[in-house]
């Protein structure tokens, strides 16, 4: 990967951290780094090669700055996602005020001899939309903090969960290009989305989701809430976000509980309970699904890694 990476005013910024060693090659792409960069009144650029192949899809997880991709710039903040298209330029800056802090994945798309390419639609979106920076709506924070966590652990089960989140950030982030409307440049702030019909049901139906994940008994009552019968409501969120009510829910309960064993005094029971699941084994079920292991083993695991890191 010859990246050419430049830095102008070098005051307070931190080295950048690159975790990977070597590339994880999948079916459908190449994961060549994953990284955090932290920017304390500074700005950083970085051009591909003459052929350049690489995408840069990037979450800024503290503070606020300024992004130029291509040529355009755009306000960035805590909670946005950035896409950088093979060949497009970029300049990041943060705030003389504020530090930006920003984690990121670049990877390659493999051409496809199995039919279409399951991503193929990002690239023909951005082509379309031409806007790189969207607000998140899609649990990037967490997509990227649990393939953050599985790098630095480099267990036997890496590039298998490393895939896996990896596929879970690229659709996240499609997603949020398919739910935002295009802000305009030069302005200091985003603009409010204005979104109707269907996709606007089925942002709500989300909204409501996430801020009541831990007293949402019935998913039923989200439609009774909404104004719809709970048919329609299933119908128009399958169409619009791509999965189900009950699949979206259910990782959402689990990243929710993957927070709640962050803490050692909460045991598995307790956070079944405060999940409202049936049981411990029901709850260890849907989490083992999720995530590949355990709930005890996860809060373990947790638990040595963030001893490990003092």
């Amino acid at each position: 990967m010859a990246y050419q990476l430049f830095t102008y005013r070098h005051n307070k910024t931190l080295p950048e951290v690159a975790w990977l060693k070597e590339p994880f090659v999948y079916d459908f792409f190449t994961l060549w780094q994953v990284g955090e960069r932290r920017l304390f009144r500074d700005t950083i650029g970085f051009q591909g090669p003459h052929e350049d192949r690489f995408w840069d899809i990037g979450y800024v997880t503290e503070g606020s700055g300024v992004v130029s991709i291509h040529g355009s710039v755009y306000q960035i903040r805590k909670g946005d996602c950035l896409v950088r298209m093979p060949g497009h330029t970029c300049m990041i800056s943060s705030k003389d005020t504020d530090e930006l802090q920003i984690c990121y994945i670049r990877f390659e798309l493999h051409d496809s001899e199995r039919g279409e390419h399951p991503f193929a639609c990002m690239n023909s979106m951005l082509l379309e939309k031409k806007d790189p920076v969207r607000r998140d709506h899609w649990g990037l924070a967490d997509l990227f903090d649990q393939l953050l966590r599985e790098i630095r652990y480099e267990n036997r089960h890496l590039l298998l969960m490393a895939g896996s989140y990896v596929n879970q950030i690229l659709v996240a982030a499609y997603r949020n290009y398919l739910g935002q409307v295009e802000r305009n440049i030069d302005t200091s702030d985003h603009m409010v989305p204005s979104i109707g019909g269907k996709r606007e049901i089925a942002e709500r139906a989300v909204q409501y989701m996430n801020e009541r994940v831990l007293e949402l008994k019935e998913l039923s009552s989200v439609a009774d809430v909404l104004g719809y019968s709970y048919s329609y409501l299933s119908h128009v969120f399958r169409e619009e976000m791509g999965t189900s009510l009950q699949a979206y829910f259910s990782k959402r309960r689990i990243l929710t509980a993957m927070q709640f064993l962050h803490d050692e005094d909460n045991t598995v029971t307790r956070v079944a309970e405060l999940l409202s699941y049936q049981s411990i084994h029901s709850f260890s079920k849907a989490f083992k699904k999720q995530t590949g292991q355990s709930p005890s083993e996860y809060q373990f695991r947790y638990a040595n890694e963030k001893k490990a890191s003092y």
